[in-house]
């Protein structure tokens, strides 16, 4: 528990000096909502999405790129 809460403070003090980063666990997600924090995010896929929120406590350029996905090397 206490790993995740340092993984997601140390991500979102990164996000919030603008920084940008790519959510790698869900403990991340929670924190951004728990914490009331917006930044504008980036959905990779079929259809990208770009999705900006212009939280004034983000500083410009903490963009988090969100649904990464490990590639099937079987295929």
């Amino acid at each position: 528990m206490v790993e995740a809460w340092k993984v997601a403070l140390q991500f979102m003090e990164s996000v919030v000096a603008g920084q940008p980063m790519a959510v790698r666990s869900g403990e991340v997600l929670l924190a951004m909502s728990s914490w009331h924090l917006y930044p504008d995010l980036e959905v990779p896929g079929n259809k990208p999405t770009s999705i900006r929120q212009k939280d004034p406590l983000i500083t410009p350029g903490g963009i988090v790129t969100i649904g990464l996905e490990t590639p099937n090397l079987e295929d």
